[in-house]
């Protein structure tokens, strides 16, 4: 029992308790190992839900959770198997995977259909910020940075935008900062 109880500990550190998906150290582990097997044609995207706050504020939380749920099920059953889908935080799913398997307008197109909750439809958008392993130099915390930088740029050009990181990007925020 007490070994039983000491690997579940190790393995929560690693899984997001409500949705059952690796977390935010996880894929930052999981990136560094791609990387070091030569992951070039690697994808990380990160989707963020457009508008989720304020449907969370305005319908409360349990209804925000069975949304983050569905989001999480459509992405686990259509991404491909080589695809890795994390929460990385609230609303923040990432996507890690071959170029080839993540395409972020086909991504896109998994928000095209209403999700089910509650037995009403709910019509939900996603931005993206995507960077290719093999062009961006760094370790996984430095990859999941730049694509929150590229995720944010993304968001501010409208709904269920996506952007593709950079090295400018990561220079004018440097030099805001």
């Amino acid at each position: 029992p007490v070994l039983q109880h000491l690997l579940h500990k190790v393995a929560s550190a690693f899984v997001d308790p409500q949705l059952r998906l690796p977390n935010r150290t996880r894929l930052v582990q999981e990136i560094d190992h791609r990387r070091r097997q030569g992951g070039d044609d690697e994808l990380l995207i990160l989707l963020n839900l457009d508008h989720f706050s304020e449907t969370n504020e305005a319908l409360g939380h349990p209804y925000g959770d069975r949304i983050l749920r569905a989001v999480a099920d459509r992405l686990r059953e259509r991404c491909a198997r080589q695809v890795m889908v994390a929460r990385v935080h609230g609303d923040t799913f990432g996507l890690l995977g071959p170029r080839a398997l993540l395409n972020p307008e086909e991504i896109a197109r998994l928000f095209d259909e209403p999700f089910e909750i509650d037995l009403t439809e709910q019509m939900l958008s996603a931005s993206q910020g995507c960077v290719p392993l093999g062009e961006v130099p760094g370790d996984g915390a430095d990859t999941v940075k730049n694509a929150a930088i590229a995720l944010k740029r993304a968001k501010a050009s409208g709904s269920g935008s996506y952007c593709f990181y950079d090295r400018e990007m990561g220079t004018e925020v440097q030099e805001r900062v």
